[in-house]
């Protein structure tokens, strides 16, 4: 969820790990923030290339995504999603005006959004497991 950076935080740890006991090797790490940088890149656009791939203008993508940083502001921590779909639909009624392709739309936003979340949490078991295998057999 982008409210409750994960993946960013742990790399922050791993980062201080590699400064305070150089138990990581330099290769381990440059892996490990490339996972951080495709996380924080599925985080933020996964569920608004879902709508843009489900027919949505690009004027809901804005609106979508500004929903996304609004709603996750003050209903954390589902107001990522609702943020999105209320943003993407919000769009589609005002630009296009088909209501069931603007619930079409929208749906297909948050679903990708919760796929992303998912492939985020893979990636999260990964970066932990490369990270312990990695950080303890050096020590």
């Amino acid at each position: 969820m982008p409210a409750f950076p994960g993946i960013p935080l742990m790399a922050l740890v791993a980062i201080l790990y590699k400064v305070f006991t150089g138990n990581l090797s330099t290769l381990t790490l440059v892996v490990l923030l490339l996972i951080t940088l495709i996380s924080i890149l599925i985080d933020y656009f996964s569920g608004l290339l879902g709508a843009k791939y489900a027919g949505a203008n690009g004027k809901s993508i804005l609106l979508g995504m500004a929903g996304l940083i609004l709603f996750i502001a003050f209903f954390p921590p589902f107001g990522a999603i609702i943020g999105l779909f209320a943003g993407i639909l919000a769009g589609e009624l005002i630009f296009k005006k088909e209501y069931k392709q603007a619930i079409k739309t929208a749906s297909a936003g948050v679903i990708t959004s919760l796929f992303g979340m998912m492939l985020n949490l893979f990636l999260a078991f990964v970066f932990l497991t490369i990270f312990i295998i990695n950080g303890i057999s050096n020590i």
